[in-house]
């Protein structure tokens, strides 16, 4: 409502006053009728006119709320949509990366050996563009989880180094780890983090066809950032183009020198590195763009852990005790080609192989004996794997203790969140590879030793 001061004085002393008083001026007398008239007219307008702007902005505003929440739900849909996908694609890649893992070790003509290598890559790269894919969608989503936990430098060093030695090995590269920081332990979420090592290595091995990759992590402390580990991944390969320092970290954008080469890829891998190193509050950088080679750089901020709760270094592939003895195995999967293979897979570990269809036939089994590792499908007819899990967890049978892995297609972070709330110990991700039953069968023995120590 607008407020006119009524006044004889019309000088810069009352215009003060008014205007310190919130009035929207003075009407000096005598003032002419029409004056008010006009000054009423014109407030009038200038009020409808606000009136509809202010109609115009909250409708804006409305509808912007309406697309934004669109635009997520549609975001979260592909998510879902992918997800789900990449469940159903797994099932089938399972069979195809089992089987060619088995027929690895079989004695093979030189023409049927290079064909089971054919047959075991490409379903590799067909997991690695669908797990690319998949983790692209949900970081789009914002789907991203921190999980900070204790992890071991040396350990952790070790796991990266055996997870790409044979690729390598097999390129006649040097791969070389040097540890320049004195860590014992610090918190960091592991799994992202050997995800962005294993994509800095991946693409170091692939782009380099002669000499070495060097892999060194250091730890500094910035002023502007405080304590930082430092993981430097270098090599003498293509390199890249000082022009596409920054194109690489776009999403399905790859740098010139690596668009001309035979190999395949989503363009995905950088832009995902990147942005899971800044979920967890640091980044990835290129070091260096030189025709010579390529000098990446991953760094987070460095939480040290205290000594005396260092976490116990799981033994990487490479330097794991033998087996001894053969375990009983119960493989609980209502799909009939994931039982073949995890049962050929466990028979060429020496292992001795039971099966269950479903639910109600995994209970009649783990209530007559007992086994040594329960391997856990999730997702089967009622009562599916979690229930399963619970019912043995909450009975005095002879697998209350027994260890349980999960086994599942499923791509969604809830699950395993699920499978640990069942009372589950551990998580295998279709599809299931010789190496990782060989970890779960480890996971037996460390068990076993723990409990003997205590």
């Amino acid at each position: 409502m607008p407020i006119y001061f009524v006044s004889a004085a019309n000088d810069w002393r009352s215009q003060l006053s008014a205007a310190q008083s919130g009035a929207d001026g003075i009407l000096a007398k005598p003032f002419h009728p029409e004056l008010i008239i006009t000054i009423i007219k014109a407030r009038a307008t200038r009020f409808r006119q606000n009136k509809l702007l202010q109609r115009d902005v909250d409708q804006l505003v409305t509808r912007l709320n309406r697309t934004a929440q669109d635009a997520l739900a549609a975001s979260q849909a592909k998510a879902q949509f992918i997800a789900s996908v990449s469940h159903e694609l797994r099932t089938p890649l399972n069979g195809i990366l089992g089987m060619s893992d088995i027929l690895a070790e079989e004695s093979l003509s030189e023409t049927a050996r290079e064909a089971a290598e054919v047959i075991r890559n490409s379903s590799h790269l067909l997991l690695d563009l669908i797990n690319d894919v998949l983790d692209f969608s949900k970081i789009e989503a914002g789907q991203i989880e921190i999980n900070a936990a204790p992890i071991t430098i040396k350990e952790l060093i070790r796991e990266i180094v055996h997870l790409h030695s044979h690729r390598a090995k097999q390129k006649n590269l040097t791969l070389v780890a040097k540890l320049s920081a004195h860590i014992g332990c610090f918190r960091g979420d592991r799994v992202k983090i050997l995800q962005i090592m294993n994509n800095l290595i991946g693409n170091a091995i692939k782009f380099t066809d002669q000499g070495q990759i060097q892999l060194e992590i250091d730890h500094r402390t910035l002023q502007e950032r405080g304590d930082i580990l430092e993981f430097h991944v270098r090599d003498t390969g293509i390199g890249v183009a000082s022009e596409d320092a920054e194109r690489i970290f776009q999403a399905f954008i790859q740098g010139k020198n690596y668009a001309t080469r035979s190999t395949s890829g989503t363009g995905l891998g950088l832009a995902i590195s990147r942005r899971l190193a800044r979920a967890m509050g640091g980044d990835v950088l290129l070091e260096q763009a030189s025709p010579e080679g390529s000098w990446f750089m991953f760094y987070l901020p460095l939480t040290l852990k205290e000594a005396n709760r260092e976490i116990v270094p799981s033994p990487s592939s490479g330097d794991q005790p033998v087996l001894s003895g053969a375990y009983d195995v119960l493989v609980v999967d209502d799909n009939e080609i994931n039982r073949i293979v995890a049962g050929r897979l466990l028979t060429s570990l020496g292992c001795r192989a039971h099966f269950a269809h479903d639910g109600e036939s995994a209970l009649i089994a783990l209530r007559s004996r007992r086994f040594d590792l329960i391997l856990m499908d999730c997702h089967m007819p009622d009562p599916n794997g979690f229930a399963v899990t619970r019912i043995i967890r909450n009975e005095l049978g002879p697998n209350q203790q027994t260890t349980i892995m999960a086994v599942t297609a499923s791509a969604f972070s809830e699950d395993r969140t699920l499978c640990l709330s069942a009372g589950m110990d551990a998580y295998i991700a279709k599809p299931i590879t010789r190496a990782a039953l060989q970890e779960a069968l480890h996971t037996i023995t460390r068990n076993a030793d723990s409990n003997m120590n205590d």
